[in-house]
């Protein structure tokens, strides 16, 4: 660590006034600051860029022993990946998901991960390099291949093919590559992660072949009507896929699965194969 990442460190850490104004500030000058190390015990280490979201304090407090945000999808996690997997992390945002998953799985298995905002992806290519066991693919995951937009408020980890944006006033409205995950090439697929801010319905649709097999992956994935369109078309759409035999479930806050009862939140689709996990 530097002897500024350092000090920036203890200044946030102080409380002091202008503890987050200041980083910012900083932040905005220094291209150093666009990529300092976080890290959780026992995780392969990320690196972040201070200018987003909540890196800073993230920052400010690391090294974690356990990382606290995001438990209940932890859980689901732990309880599906097994050493040896092939996983997929659509969405990776900032990397913490993949991260996890990339100690999940060990030197034996395999993370794949999507992202197409490209204020993300340096880092978290610098991260997978050095995981060993992941890649980073800067493209969105859509219903078909080719350019699309890609829409990003002042909270970069919110970006979305979808506008649901338009209530967060995106700043920037990016083209960017998209390709289907059926075009992608892997063979199977364990479990995926996708955390699109409301275009799961498009990422499914051009992942047909890889969820309607009879081994196909569980996922783990949102359905929030603050996004603004049909809450559960995303889920309509699983539960048409006739080989895997779906069964979706509703994730609660201490981690546990319950019968899938149309509230917003977190959804879980386990494949009848896959049931017994």
């Amino acid at each position: 660590m530097s002897i500024v990442e350092a000090a920036l460190k203890a200044y946030v850490r102080s409380g002091l006034r202008g503890s987050t104004k200041v980083p910012l500030a900083l932040a905005s000058r220094l291209r150093s600051l666009h990529s300092v190390p976080l890290e959780v015990q026992g995780w392969p280490t990320l690196y972040v860029d201070l200018r987003i979201g909540h890196a800073i304090d993230w920052f400010a407090r690391s090294p974690w022993t356990t990382w606290p945000y995001d438990t209940d999808e932890q859980a689901v996690l732990r309880r599906f990946i097994k050493p040896g997997m092939t996983v997929a992390d659509i969405g990776v945002n900032l990397g913490l998901y993949l991260a996890h998953m990339s100690h999940l799985v060990g030197s034996r298995g395999y993370v794949w991960g999507f992202e197409p905002n490209p204020a993300l992806t340096p880092n978290l290519i610098r991260a997978a390099v050095q995981m060993k066991n992941a890649t980073i693919v800067p493209v969105a995951l859509n219903e078909r291949p080719g350019p699309v937009r890609f829409y990003v408020p002042d909270d970069h980890m919110m970006g979305s093919m979808w506008d649901w944006t338009k209530a967060q006033k995106a700043s920037e409205v990016l083209t960017v590559p998209s390709l289907r995950l059926d075009d992608v090439g892997l063979d199977t697929i364990d479990f995926m992660k996708v955390d699109a801010e409301g275009a799961e319905l498009e990422i499914f649709k051009g992942a047909r072949s890889v969820l309607d097999r009879p081994d196909a992956p569980v996922v783990l994935y949102e359905a929030l009507s603050a996004f603004g369109r049909d809450t559960f078309a995303a889920t309509a759409y699983l539960k048409t896929l006739p080989m895997p035999s779906y069964t979706i479930f509703r994730l609660l806050p201490n981690g546990t699965l319950t019968a899938f009862d149309r509230l917003d939140g977190n959804l879980v689709a386990i494949p009848k194969a896959r049931m017994g996990a």
